[in-house]
């Protein structure tokens, strides 16, 4: 491997390039790029030493690139690095690429690209749920009409963790995939879930609930009386972040799943 090598991630998989790089024991940097992102990493003697991605580095940003199913590499041999910003044992850090694109490939059968569009699941939640602030984030704004590049837009999470709360939530029976956008309605919430809403919140909140509900809808622009069902989830997390004990928040967040889901 005295020159540079050149390729591309659809015709050989970038861990395949890995392995070979690794169990040949070479020294030198290898370039990924995919449109306007590129990622490097480099070898020492047949380790993984250091890897960047934009302005971020190290293992984090070695597995995110494992993701990546399609671009260009070039491998250049003897460019030694920068800097070592890993330190997992190289075949450890196989391994655990190797599980890393197990995953990815499961994601990747749900959701098969950003046009993808989930809506709120009539299943059967399976078992006990503890939901945490970015799952609700995302959550949130699922409303059977955004697809995933307008949910990654909105919540600034970056791809692969927010592919894997969908993915998650999807398991766990709180989401699914629409089917047929364009036949979702816009609908508008009845008083009965304004009730039940205000119901839950003053079982942890006392009789503040309804100023609480009253200012979350106002900062989301709606009335009561014109409230659409898509905001729903919206208004709930809007409303559980005026709960400061964290225990009474995850329950009046699983009481209003429940309530939503039914809806």
């Amino acid at each position: 491997m005295a020159e540079a090598i050149r390729g591309s991630l659809t015709q050989l998989r970038l861990i395949d390039i890995l392995k070979l790089l690794t169990t040949h024991g070479k020294t030198g940097r290898l370039i990924i790029k995919r449109g306007d992102e590129a990622g490097e990493i480099y070898f020492d003697q047949g380790k993984i030493v250091h890897s960047t991605l934009g302005m971020k580095q190290g293992e984090t940003t070695f597995l995110a690139l494992l993701s990546w199913g399609e671009g260009e590499f070039e491998f250049t041999p003897n460019v030694a690095t920068p800097e070592n910003s890993i330190t997992m044992p190289t075949d450890r850090l196989l391994m655990e690429g190797i599980k890393r694109i197990q995953e990815w490939e499961r994601i990747k059968k749900l959701v098969p690209s950003e046009d993808t569009v989930f809506k709120l699941s009539t299943r059967q939640a399976a078992g006990q749920i503890s939901l945490q602030p970015q799952d609700w984030n995302i959550l949130s704004r699922v409303d059977g009409k955004k697809n995933v590049k307008e949910i990654l837009r909105e919540t600034g999470i970056n791809e692969m963790q927010a592919l894997r709360i969908l993915y998650r939530l999807y398991s766990a029976g709180l989401l699914e995939v629409s089917k047929d956008v364009k036949k979702e309605k816009i609908e508008i919430l009845d008083k009965k879930f304004f009730e039940l809403l205000e119901e839950e919140l003053k079982k942890v909140m006392g009789p503040i609930a309804d100023i609480i509900i009253s200012d979350a809808i106002e900062e989301l622009g709606e009335t009561r009386e014109n409230f659409p069902f898509q905001k729903a989830s919206k208004l709930v997390e809007k409303v559980s972040m005026e709960i400061s004990d964290e225990e009474k928040r995850l329950s009046f967040q699983k009481a209003m799943l429940d309530i939503l889901k039914k809806l």
